[in-house]
């Protein structure tokens, strides 16, 4: 760069914390980061996100325009839509296709879609979408599926709307994947299953190519048929293990001792089938009746060694009906405070595996007293283990008037009866203030956090405030994140303009001059 005021050395670094949009500024104005890798490859940090046909081509031609290092700086893709037009999809598969692709990370949304795009045109003559190092055959299979096929570096694989397309992917992907993300679609009457055994949405049949490299497993809508799951296939490194399963009253729930034979070193598990406010009676009876099975099972097969973390709702959690220790314990969810059944329920999750740190919301503020949720569980000899307890407590839906002396002495009372080291207590107010939360606004957590101190002295570490319904906890799997069982995928991480950060890197290219359908010269330089 003639006539630099800085040197090259300390510009890069600047690229380091510089936006999607000062880097292709950079890219627009020196030659010689234009021309380099480290320009490329900070502007892919965040991944590259292909959405349409425009960005699938001006992509392609960005990476192939002179700059065969480009591509290597490629580590995370993510494309979605589908519907792509021949010209965009022999572009994709030339990218998917390079021999000096080294793709870490691959994220397919709208599986179905995107799979089906086919290439009906005739080969292009488009040099920029061709690299020099493709295959011969690039041209050969009218579809995606094995252009996505033919990728051997890629590690980690996330599909969302997964159905018999996007499962065949699961049996001819070469590279040995360490993490997979399964979201199956809902099914519906059109759905032609393959044969069997793909017919099944159990992850333990269709992974099984990749028992001996997985090491964690996450999706949604999985089969929990207890004659489906298999005990046949072990996935000794697998040390986390999150899905949401289909479940509808009268359909089965995950049977914990195949998991265990399955995941035997699994450390992390959420097993998601049933929602927090399914209470019938036929519901209950077959979560009861589940619960003892999995026990039974998990005495004559065994269970985990290594599990440190379970989350799901009290009902998820109650069903695995654990026998191993495990340190911390997630619910999601909210008990009603005088929800005898849920009480009872939570004492035996407790009885259970023994845990160290608790988390739990509870609707009503008089959940402390005696003959409450919280009060009956901490008089419980199970809750002595616990040494960090953190709770969120909001009015309850029948809730009107509340005496602040009241709750602050039943909060006493009860947690004095724990050995606790850490605890975070949260008084948490809806939007629209009800009379009960706007009593509570008024309560000095300054206060009650100094007499629980002199009350219980083993506490360390305690933290007493008000939250509003904005700032309520966040569950590790709350809706709305990538890695979520439940996830929502209009929440993406956007930036002030509203685009991802995928996005944005297809827009600079765009100002790069690779965003126009016709370019015959890049041009500008």
């Amino acid at each position: 760069m003639p006539g630099q005021a800085i040197p090259f050395d300390i510009l890069l670094l600047v690229m380091d914390f510089a936006s999607f949009a000062t880097i292709g500024a950079m890219l627009r104005t020196c030659r010689t980061i234009y021309h380099g890798s480290r320009g490329p490859w900070l502007l892919f940090r965040g991944g590259v996100e292909l959405r349409s046909d425009l960005d699938i081509i001006s992509f392609a031609r960005f990476l192939f325009a002179d700059c065969p290092q480009r591509i290597r700086c490629l580590r995370s893709l993510s494309v979605s839509r589908g519907g792509f037009s021949g010209y965009a999809v022999e572009a994709l598969a030339a990218i998917l296709r390079h021999n000096a692709l080294q793709l870490d990370s691959l994220i397919i949304h709208d599986a179905e879609d995107v799979l089906n795009s086919v290439n009906n045109s005739s080969p292009t003559n488009d040099s920029r979408l061709q690299g020099g190092e493709c295959d011969e055959d690039a041209h050969a299979d009218a579809t995606l599926l094995h252009a996505f096929a033919s990728l051997t570096t890629a590690k980690h694989l996330t599909i969302y709307s997964l159905n018999s397309l996007a499962t065949e992917l699961l049996h001819v992907v070469p590279s040995p994947l360490l993490t997979v993300s399964l979201y199956y679609g809902r099914r519906s009457v059109g759905w032609t299953l393959p044969p069997a055994p793909k017919v099944t949405r159990n992850p333990l049949v269709h992974l099984a190519r990749f028992a001996r490299t997985l090491e964690a497993l996450d999706g949604a809508g999985f089969e929990s048929d207890d004659g489906i799951v298999k005990y046949d296939v072990v996935y000794p490194h697998v040390r986390r293990v999150r899905a949401r399963y289909e479940y509808t009253q009268g359909g089965a729930m995950p049977a914990t001792a195949a998991y265990a034979h399955s995941f035997p070193a699994a450390e992390h598990l959420a097993l998601v089938a049933l929602p927090d406010d399914l209470w019938d009676p036929w519901t209950v009876a077959a979560v009861c009746a589940t619960r003892e099975r999995n026990r039974d099972d998990q005495g004559a097969h065994g269970s985990w060694r290594a599990l440190r973390l379970v989350e799901g709702t009290l009902a998820d959690v109650y069903v695995l009906g654990l026998v191993c220790h495990v340190r911390e314990v997630l619910l999601w969810g909210r008990v009603a405070s005088s929800d005898f059944q849920a009480g009872e329920m939570l004492g035996a999750v407790l009885e259970d595996v023994s845990p160290e740190v608790l988390e739990l919301a509870i609707g009503g503020f008089d959940a402390f007293r005696p003959d409450r949720v919280v009060g009956r569980l901490c008089s419980k000899p199970a809750a002595q283990a616990l040494r960090s307890l953190r709770l969120e407590v909001s009015a309850g839906p029948a809730e009107r008037r509340v005496d602040r002396k009241e709750v602050a002495s039943h909060i006493l009372r009860a947690l004095s009866m724990l050995r606790l080291e850490a605890l975070t207590l949260a008084f948490s107010h809806g939007g629209t203030l009800s009379s009960a939360e706007r009593t509570m606004e008024g309560f000095n957590t300054a206060r009650l956090e100094k007499k629980l101190k002199d009350k219980i002295p083993s506490l360390q570490d305690v933290v007493v405030r008000h939250t509003r319904a904005s700032e309520r906890r966040s569950y590790t799997f709350r809706p709305g994140e990538r890695d979520s069982p439940v996830h929502d995928e209009s929440s993406d991480e956007q930036s002030e303009d509203g685009s991802t950060s995928g996005e944005e890197v297809v827009q600079e290219l765009a100002e790069l001059g690779f965003g126009r359908l016709n370019d015959e010269e890049d041009g500008g330089w």
